[in-house]
């Protein structure tokens, strides 16, 4: 399924002149997921379900529809540029967000042998699963900050 959004800062939308982004969904039986998203200037971003992009587990991202990353689309049939993979603890808690540029990886995982509040891995999350720190990881160095 298609769709197109167009919005016009200068009044009416004219449909034929107006800049617009295009939205693909998949099939309403496999969930109407968001596929893809079509930028005006034809920059492609593809969403990914259960294709391995992440540590997770492909089957199941893909069985519940869960994100497990979005990929600059080579408009080529390829894969494109891996933009954001999600790890996730549970069925819906991002506990980390992973990029291709340095420095700026997400985490509320700690490093070997840290301890949350909550007496596990999860240093960002207190003992009741909200997130208490954001860490950001330079993956160079592997500061966290």
């Amino acid at each position: 399924m298609d769709l197109s959004w167009s919005v016009s800062v200068t009044g009416a939308v004219d449909t034929s002149t107006t800049p617009s982004v295009q939205y693909t969904y998949s099939d309403p039986s496999s969930g109407s997921r968001l596929i893809s998203m079509v930028y005006p200037n034809g920059r492609t971003i593809d969403y990914s379900y259960g294709s391995g992009l992440s540590n997770n587990n492909a089957a199941l991202d893909n069985a519940i529809g869960r994100l497990d990353g979005m990929v600059d689309g080579a408009n080529s049939g390829d894969m494109g540029t891996v933009l954001e993979q999600y790890s996730y603890l549970g069925l819906s808690t991002i506990v980390a967000r992973n990029h291709p540029q340095t420095g700026i990886n997400l985490t509320l995982v700690g490093s070997a042998g840290s301890i949350g509040s909550g007496g596990d891995q999860y240093v960002g999350l207190d003992q009741f699963g909200r997130i208490a720190d954001q860490k950001w990881i330079n993956t160079t160095t592997t500061t966290i900050t």
